[in-house]
């Protein structure tokens, strides 16, 4: 199935909802409207929030690499500052810990 939909707003929601944080993962929700006007809700599963980290140190990886919040560490080069360095994918199981994780991020001396 194939819709042309112009999205107006995005958003998530924890499933399962009453279930225990840990256990929860998102279903995104993208909100919008097709060429005809009918109101549409694209729910999608299986997202997996992500940052990246500038310089990781060796503290951080392994502080991560054993946090079961966070999915995956890859190693990746990106343009920082007109040079390409040396970076992390942090990919972690829930989006609304992103915020968090970024903050430990920088207080291991990391850019996120």
């Amino acid at each position: 199935m194939s819709y042309d939909v112009r999205i107006i707003t995005a958003s998530y929601r924890r499933e399962p909802r009453n279930g225990p944080e840990q256990a929860q993962l998102p279903v995104i929700q993208l909100f919008g409207r097709t060429r005809e006007g009918k109101s549409i809700t694209i729910e999608y599963s299986g997202f997996q929030p992500y940052f990246f980290v500038v310089e990781p140190p060796q503290s951080l990886r392994g502080a991560f690499g054993r946090d079961s919040q966070v999915v995956k560490l890859e190693d990746v080069t990106l343009q920082f500052e007109g040079k390409p360095t040396p970076c992390a994918r942090v990919v972690l199981r829930q989006p609304w810990k992103t915020p968090e994780y970024r903050e430990k991020a920088r207080r291991y001396g990391s850019t996120p």
